[in-house]
């Protein structure tokens, strides 16, 4: 049975790892100048001082770097802030770019 459960591991880690994370936020979320839009909802990113995301999880750290791509150059003028949780280790990213 353990090696069923390694092996059920080892599927989803190399299946994790082909997806392209970064690419689907960036397919998601679209941003004409300072308006994010995602299903629908659009918001302008003028009405907030500073951006804030918190991304948990094992594509924690893919997640906050399609939205940093998604919002650069925008990012570079309001500055965003990321705290990443992943497998129980929190790390926080700051992106000026």
């Amino acid at each position: 049975m353990p090696q069923l459960k390694q092996l059920a591991w080892q599927i989803f880690h190399e299946t994790l790892a082909a997806i392209d994370i970064p690419t689907t936020m960036q397919r998601k979320l679209q941003r004409k100048g300072t308006v994010l839009a995602c299903n629908g909802t659009r918001i302008d990113l003028r009405n907030f001082e500073k951006l804030r995301a918190v991304a948990i999880g094992k594509a924690a750290h893919a997640m906050v770097e399609g939205l940093t791509l998604v919002l650069t150059p925008f990012g570079a003028d309001a500055g965003a802030d990321a705290f990443c949780a992943a497998e129980g280790r929190g790390s926080r990213a700051h992106s000026d770019a």
